[in-house]
This record gives structure tokens, C-alpha cells and sequence, in this order.
């Protein structure tokens, strides 16, 4: 009887094969968890574009260089541009008389694979010192088969949901 030391053939292959699913799983979920931190990054960017029109429009920060005159300044707004399907969003200050003027870094794009669902509002304007939002809001962020949704309530309220 031979008193050799090691592993056989197939203890080797079996290890190397419960490696192999276990690997698979794990890049499997950190795709899924990595795709769902996108949508989430995404959701939360538009969020704070909201939160900033809001908050600019309850201190009644003025854009310099306007050229709207001496209309009367009336508040911020976020607007999706059609074809809302770009993903492209940006900050304008609104003037009366339908006077606006674009916020120069304050445009952005959702990133790749991520969307803006066609029934989405395109613009969603919050007033002078109230920071109410002149009409109900809802936004539907689209990504990797998952949706979260946006919703401004006319108090100016934002909130998050799947």
C-alpha cells in the first residue's frame, strides 16, 4: 500500500468547480447591486436638482446677466427637454412674461441605459419664497428593468419611490 500525500484528480476538479458557481453568483449579484446603485445615483441627482430650484426660488436668488429686462423674477424651474427619451435635464430661472434663463453648469444627463419615462412631466417650476411647485410633479426614472418615481407635490414636497 502506497502512503502518498495530496489531493486526487477529482477532489481537485470538484473544488475548482464549487469555485467556479460561487464566483458566478457573486458577479451576478454585484451586477444587480451595482446596476441598482446607478438608478439610485440617478434618482437622487435629479432630486437634488429639484431640491436646488426650490431652495433658490424660497431665497430669491437672481441669476446675474439675465436678459429678461424688468420682468419680474418668478422662480426656478427643472426641465426635461424633448425628446424626453435623452435623459438631458437642466435649472432655469423663470421670469414673468415666459421669460427664462438657462443656469450655465447646471445641465446634466442620466447616465447610459438609464431614461426618463415618456409620461414624465417636463417641467416642474417651484415659486418666489414659497417654494411651492406651480403643478403637481411626477418624474419616472427608467433603468435595467427597474423604475423609481419622482413625485413634487404642490407644497413643494419631494419625494422617492419604486
Amino acid at each position: 500500500m502506497r502512503n502518498e500525500k495530496g489531493f486526487t484528480l477529482i477532489e481537485l476538479i470538484i473544488v475548482i468547480a464549487v469555485t467556479a458557481v460561487l464566483s458566478v453568483i457573486g458577479i451576478a449579484a454585484f451586477v444587480s447591486y451595482s446596476r441598482t446603485q446607478a438608478l439610485n445615483a440617478a434618482t437622487q441627482d435629479v432630486v437634488t436638482m429639484l431640491q436646488v430650484a426650490k431652495s433658490r426660488a424660497q431665497s430669491q436668488v437672481i441669476p446675474e446677466n439675465h436678459l429678461c429686462g424688468t420682468s419680474r423674477f418668478a422662480g426656478y424651474q427643472v426641465v426635461i427637454p424633448l425628446p424626453i427619451t435623452q435623459g438631458v435635464y437642466r435649472l432655469e430661472a423663470v421670469f414673468e412674461g415666459s421669460c427664462t434663463k438657462e443656469i450655465g453648469n447646471q445641465n446634466k444627463k442620466l447616465p447610459q441605459n438609464i431614461s426618463f419615462d415618456a409620461n414624465s412631466s417636463t417641467s416642474i417650476k417651484f415659486s418666489v419664497l414659497t417654494g411651492e411647485a406651480s403643478v403637481l410633479g411626477n418624474i419616472k426614472i427608467n433603468g435595467y428593468s427597474k423604475t423609481k418615481r419622482i413625485t413634487v407635490s404642490s407644497s413643494g414636497l419631494i419625494r422617492i419611490s419604486d
